[in-house]
């Protein structure tokens, strides 16, 4: 299974995806899956329980970092 997370700025992907990519990693390992990261996007691959579990984890982060963005 596949999932993708569109990402709204590259100031949102440096803060999602942690210092030197390590969420990136940790979810990886945590959930078992593959991610890949290119273009605003996350694409997250593997079984169907673990893709939806990531995609949770990154959509929560993403909350928060949304809310904590200073509204213009």
């Amino acid at each position: 299974m596949e999932k993708i997370i569109k990402l709204g700025s590259n100031e949102e992907a440096i803060t999602l995806y942690g210092s030197l990519d390590e969420r990136l990693r940790f979810a990886e390992e945590k959930f078992k899956v593959r991610i890949s990261a290119r273009n605003h996007r996350l694409v997250i691959s593997g079984s169907k329980e673990n893709v939806k579990n990531a995609a949770e984890f990154f959509n929560l982060e993403l909350e928060r970092i949304r809310e904590s963005e200073p509204k213009s």
